[in-house]
């Protein structure tokens, strides 16, 4: 399970940037994040960047563990 400063951490992050994360988790690219958020794929790359620096780096399996672990991913 997460820990809470887990849960804190991700409780900082913005509304996009949850988006961004659990596309991520779900196995999108960042370009396909990108035309799904009408966004660049430099734009998506930078708030992967911040995700990463908010929640301690990480790769995408372990960004994609914790968007798990906190229930962030939309079920059925």
């Amino acid at each position: 399970a997460a820990s809470d400063v887990y849960k804190r951490q991700v409780q900082n992050l913005t509304a996009r940037e949850r988006d961004v994360l659990v596309m991520i988790a779900q196995g999108m690219t960042h370009k396909q994040i990108g035309t799904r958020l009408n966004l660049t794929k430099s734009t998506v790359d930078t708030y992967v960047y911040r995700l990463r620096q908010k929640l301690g780096g990480g790769n995408k399996a372990q960004l994609t563990r914790l968007a798990i672990d906190l229930h962030l991913l939309p079920t059925g």
